[in-house]
This record gives C-alpha cells, structure tokens and sequence, in this order.
C-alpha cells in the first residue's frame, strides 16, 4: 500500500491551538508536523537541519519516544487512523465493496459521514471519543477547570466569562484537563513558597494565554525547571550545612544555645 500523501488538519483547531506561537513558531510547528507525516519520529538532528533552532513554545507540543526522538501525540494518533480507514475501505473493496442501502443519498455523502464519523480531529486532546454530548461535555470540563483555578485562591474570578472560557477551550486543544491542573498547581506552589522570589499573579485568562504563562510548568518549561533547580540547590546546601561543624554551630549561636552544655 502506497504511504498516505495527507493527513487531516482542521484549519481553526490549528490556528487556536498555536495562537501563542509567533509567525516564525508557526511555520516551524507545521512543517515538523509534516516531516512527522513522512518520516516517522524526529531526531533532534533532523529537526535542527530542517528549521534551525526550535524555540520551547513549539517543542512543547512534541513528546520524546524511548529512543529520544520527537513526535506530535495527537498527529500520531490521527495517522494511525487514517490507516486503519483506508485498509478498511480497501477490505471493503476486494469483497465487492459494503453492502446497498435502499437509501437516496448519494454515495458521496454517505463517504463523508463515515470518515467525519471515523477520523477524529488533531491536536484536540480533550476531544477525544466525544459523541452527541461533545458539547456538553466540553462545557463540564471547562467549568471544572475554572473552579479548580478559583480553589487554589491566586485571584479569584466572580464568573467565568466569555474570553475566559475560549482560553480554557483554547488551551484543551495542547493539554489535556489533568495537565492544566497539575500546571495551574505548580503555579500555586511558586506563588506560595515564601522563600522563592516570584510575585507574577495573573487572571486564569493571562495564565492561559501569556507565551510565559502556562508552557511555562510544564516538565520542560523555563519557570518550572528554575524552580525545581532552586529546590534541589537549596537541599543541598541544607545537607551540606548539616554535615559542616562550623556551620553548625553557627546555627546553634543563632538559636540562642548554651554552648557550654556539655549536652
């Protein structure tokens, strides 16, 4: 079987979905999304000798496979299906094609209800398998998230409105609900470590759509990482001042200790 020369891109979902990237972002994102399409998971090489030098925003939509190489989740996801359609279609075909339906739609029609029916669309994580319902479901989740960002009291919001609920949608079509909580959780957790100087509180809004918001916390992202460096550093300067005697008496003088206890 020939390689499938497309895979589907739904042109609002793409321009929603990297609204955060800049123009040069943008034509790197999709032109690794399609060396992805013909050539498999993407080695760091192939992509530096492809678009040059990748920023964080683009990567972070990118996962990292057991062999270190680059690929879109979502996208690989979309092809398999595309796969599975097409050798379904051809099955269909070696046995005399599917059976007549005493129907008086026309045969093109009745092709597009089964792929739209069947492929699902890219890039939308929280989409996924929703049927009838997907409406609904989306708005459930959504409010979920706004009450989940309004539980951990950064600035409090009396209701979700318009622009705040298209970032929350805006934002589903990169991570999933989970993902957005655990990054609005890391925010919190910055926020409120009085020992690490970091003062940024934003609307859910902001947090959603600042290009040093959200990507922000994730694993790779540059605020996250500091942090989790700064904690690390910190234990172990900790350690290190436990285990050097000078150190240590220098916290017992600071304590107010009797240092001619012979205890």
């Amino acid at each position: 079987m020939c390689k499938d020369p497309a895979f589907l891109l739904y042109s609002s979902d793409f321009l929603i979905g990297c609204s955060n990237l800049t123009m040069l972002e943008r034509g790197q994102y999709i032109t690794l999304l399609c060396l992805q399409h013909q050539k498999g998971h993407l080695t760091k090489k192939v992509i530096e000798l492809s678009v040059g030098e990748v920023s964080e925003d683009v990567l972070v939509n990118f996962q990292i496979d057991e062999n270190g190489c680059y690929y879109n989740r979502k996208l690989e996801g979309v092809i398999e299906k595309r796969e599975d359609y097409s050798k379904s279609r051809s099955e269909n075909g070696s046995k005399g094609g599917r059976p007549r339906k005493e129907t008086t739609e026309k045969p093109y029609e009745n092709h597009m209800v089964i792929e739209n029916e069947t492929i699902e669309k890219p890039y939308a994580k929280a989409y996924e398998n929703h049927s009838e319902n997907e409406n609904e479901n989306i708005n459930e989740i959504v409010n979920d998230i706004y009450n989940y960002w309004n539980s951990k009291n950064i600035i409090k919001h009396r209701e979700l409105k318009s622009d705040m609920e298209k970032a929350i949608k805006s934002a589903l079509k990169i991570y999933s609900a989970d993902e957005i909580k655990t990054y609005i959780d890391r925010y919190s957790q910055l926020l409120s470590d009085e020992q690490y100087f970091f003062t940024y509180e934003w609307s859910l809004k902001d947090f959603l759509t600042r290009k040093d918001g959200i990507s922000s916390f994730t694993d790779e992202g540059s605020k996250w990482v500091s942090y989790c460096s700064y904690k690390g550093k910190k234990r172990g300067e900790e350690k290190k001042s436990e285990d050097d005697p000078f150190a240590s008496l220098m916290k017992r003088i600071e304590m107010g200790e009797d240092l001619n206890d012979s205890k």
